[in-house]
């Protein structure tokens, strides 16, 4: 097992050392001297979980990386928002309605409040002042996200294959916007995908109990996600030939997708056309008699504007059809590709406050440099890598590859949240690692460098048109 992920200890050494030495930096910088040891605390708890994962160093040694690349762009977000709005907490509502509910001695919220509340405690106990921010119990999400590359890392050795690129294998998660810009902050949704990475192992381990568990906890943070694996679980049992599973589990899927329809189906049927009952709503709370500017979406009144950006993707079909749905989904996808300036107007309504519009410097847009540059590192690999296990490679892989357009296709339409596309970015480095495992057998080798550097113009030209 030793030799299935290749880190030469120079490149470990040097990017570690460079790594902890930034967040040190970021420590001081924010003046969070016991939220240090906090981290520290996590950093080395999570190591002692990734032998756990597999005794080889290396996965010890892939934590280690991931961990502090995590933590210092989470950092850089928290010291951005501290340093611009004078909290913690940025734009949305999210984290910050978690971190209440963690927070809340009685209790509040659902399944991922009811976990890290215990943290929260020790925390407050071990800190002089028992007062406890978002910065102490940020690092808990981190370690999450940085065993969900180990544990990425441990199914495509599990497969396999070898990750003969660290780089490549590293850039294809942790440098794609949708995966670290949810795992650095308080949202729920790296525990979704930790938890389904595992159940997916599971059921190629054919642990049935460890499959069951695992999917139980999913759908405890989110049911939607535990539906997509009762649908992995269908899919993978459909290559596999096994038809008895194949019949319970078309049910399953059938039934639970067809109740999100229904529910979709009603929800815009009568959203529209209850205008008499919404007027009424209006005339009574004196906001105004403009009733087309509203919807009455499951018994309340909500702006029709508002309800069609939460519902980004559907609202786009729903109002412009299927060119509109298409555009967007390819945005949601490949984004970032435009380079922003760090002088910015950026908005904030943290803390259930009005929103508004504050113009800073904001050094996380430095770091989406690197998510934009990082298309050109692994775009090709992944595109190959699709190619492959559609056509060329065993049924393993042609269940992901499947599976990855299910999950784009069901939260596309029921969400368009970057941050319920997680799982779609977690199985990334399995497809970007096959492509590349395959460019080194075969005649693609010769033109892999040639469209890294293809894909780095076009994106330097979008970024020329896009500035002038």
């Amino acid at each position: 097992m030793t030799d299935k992920i290749f880190i030469e200890k120079k490149i470990y050494y040097l990017s570690t050392y460079i790594a902890l030495l930034s967040v040190l930096l970021m420590y001081a910088l924010l003046q969070e001297y016991y939220s240090f040891f906090i981290w520290l605390f996590f950093y080395f708890f999570g190591r002692r979980v990734c032998s756990f994962v597999d005794h080889c160093s290396c996965f010890r040694r892939l934590y280690d990386m991931a961990y502090f690349i995590i933590s210092f762009v989470g950092l850089i977000v928290v010291f951005d928002n501290n340093k611009n709005f004078g909290t913690y907490f940025g734009k949305g509502i999210d984290d910050y309605r978690y971190f209440k509910n963690i927070s809340m001695i009685e209790g509040g919220g659902g399944f991922f409040e009811i976990i890290l509340a215990p943290v929260y405690s020790s925390i407050a106990l071990f800190k002089a002042s028992g007062e406890v921010n978002l910065v102490d119990i940020l690092p808990i999400n981190w370690l999450a996200a940085s065993i969900v590359v180990v544990v990425v890392a441990k199914f495509i050795v599990m497969i396999g294959f070898q990750i003969k690129s660290v780089t490549l294998f590293l850039s294809s998660i942790l440098l794609s916007y949708n995966f670290i810009d949810n795992a650095v902050r308080l949202y729920r949704d790296v525990w979704v995908v930790l938890f389904m990475v595992i159940a997916i192992i599971a059921i190629y381990e054919r642990k049935k109990i460890a499959f069951a568990l695992f999917s139980i906890l999913t759908g405890l943070m989110r049911g939607a996600n535990f539906m997509l694996l009762i649908v992995f679980y269908f899919i993978n049992n459909i290559f596999a030939g096994n038809k008895k599973v194949v019949y319970i589990a078309a049910f399953m899927t059938f039934s639970a997708f067809s109740y999100v329809a229904i529910d979709k189906v009603v929800v815009y049927s009568t959203a529209f056309d209850r205008v008499d009952k919404i007027q009424e709503y209006l005339s009574k709370s004196g906001s105004g008699n403009d009733a087309f500017r509203y919807l009455e979406v499951r018994g309340e009144v909500v702006s029709r504007d508002n309800y069609m950006r939460s519902n980004y993707l559907s609202g786009a079909l729903s109002e412009g059809g299927v060119k509109s749905f298409l555009v967007k989904v390819f945005a949601m996808v490949f984004y970032p590709l435009t380079i922003h300036s760090p002088y910015k107007y950026q908005e904030i309504n943290a803390d259930f406050a009005e929103v508004n519009s504050v113009k800073g410097f904001f050094l996380y847009e430095v770091i989406k440099i690197f998510f934009v540059l990082s298309w050109s590192i692994y775009l090709p690999y992944l595109i190959l890598g699709l190619w492959v296990g559609f056509f060329k490679e065993r049924k393993i892989l042609l269940s992901i590859v499947v599976f990855l357009f299910i999950i784009l296709l069901t939260f596309s339409y029921a969400s368009g949240q970057s941050r319920h596309l997680m799982i779609l970015v977690a199985l990334y480095p399995v497809i970007t690692i096959v492509g590349y495992d395959y460019s080194k057998k075969s005649e693609f080798s010769n033109y892999m460098f040639f469209s890294q550097v293809f894909v780095f113009v076009l994106i330097i030209l979008w970024n020329i048109y896009r500035w002038l």
